[in-house]
């Protein structure tokens, strides 16, 4: 295993851990336990916590990226069904643990550190604006086709969406409810058909 594969297989044996616990409750201890290496080796891949907080979200980011270009792909709907079934499919993703602990973990790390980390506060806006990159693909599609008004602004479209989103992960994580998840789906997709 190379070096960047051993990041990424240490980020997924013990990104969990941060994820639920958050960023000042998780020790490079319990990071290094769960990955199976010790204490010491974290550091010969990871500069400190704070550089594996910005890995774990780029790798989240990533992969959720890469589920919603899947989803945007599939030519053979309309947009707007894409775009409705990338939200079907996020809701599913997020309500599968009945607890509803998770939430987005770029939110998540953005509230409790955007203030004291400046790294961490970049790489979460990187990250949101890639996503509002691929919403407004989608939009502009949408668009293209006659779906959405003509005089809809994209951009302003498209970060209402992830603002929205991630408003909804919130109210999820404290109502223990899906609701918030599907009453922010009802509303995007009647605004954007109006």
């Amino acid at each position: 295993m190379d070096r960047e594969e051993k990041k990424l297989d240490i980020i997924a044996k013990s990104g969990d851990i941060m994820y639920l616990k958050g960023y000042n409750a998780t020790g490079v201890q319990e990071i290094a336990d769960a990955a199976g290496i010790p204490k010491g080796s974290f550091y010969n891949y990871f500069e400190n916590k704070e550089q594996f907080a910005i890995e774990l979200m780029n790798c989240y980011c990533q992969q959720g990226c890469e589920q919603m270009a899947n989803i945007f792909d599939m030519k053979e709907l309309t947009p707007l069904a894409r775009i409705s079934l990338m939200f079907d499919t996020m809701i599913e993703h997020f309500t599968r643990d009945e607890k509803f602990t998770k939430g987005s973990f770029i939110g998540n790390i953005s509230q409790e550190m955007g203030d004291m980390s400046e790294l961490i506060s970049k790489s979460a806006e990187d990250n949101y604006r890639e996503i509002v990159d691929h919403i407004k693909g989608v939009l502009q599609e949408a668009k293209d086709e006659g779906e959405i008004r003509e005089s809809l602004d994209l951009d302003k479209m498209a970060n209402f969406m992830l603002n929205s989103k991630e408003g909804a992960m919130v109210r999820m994580k404290a109502s223990k409810d899906s609701a918030p998840l599907r009453v922010f789906k009802d509303m995007i997709m009647e605004l954007l058909t109006k």
